[in-house]
């Protein structure tokens, strides 16, 4: 079975990322609303990739989700739904 792991605050975002890594392949979703939330959830799975919102304390959340040596070598994407953010790295 493969467990994505995501992390957002926003609900309508953790809607509809998860049916999106649905669609690719991952048979199991599990969400957070926050980089707190996360590393305690973590403490119990060990997902097979983790999903991060960038304007969320991101970078802050990855460097503590990276110390545990279970997530040495899991894939950790950062995300973000905000469409100026988009547009300002295009």
């Amino acid at each position: 079975m493969k467990q994505a792991f995501l992390v957002d605050d926003s609900k309508s975002a953790r809607i509809v990322l998860s049916r999106l890594l649905k669609k690719s392949g991952f048979d199991e979703v599990e969400m957070a609303v926050s980089g707190e939330e996360a590393l305690e959830q973590l403490k119990a799975i060990t997902p097979d990739a983790i999903f991060v919102d960038f304007l969320m304390d991101g970078l802050e959340t990855i460097n503590e989700i990276k110390k545990d040596p279970r997530f040495v070598s899991t894939p950790v994407v950062m995300c973000t739904a905000k469409e100026a953010l988009n547009e300002s790295i295009d």
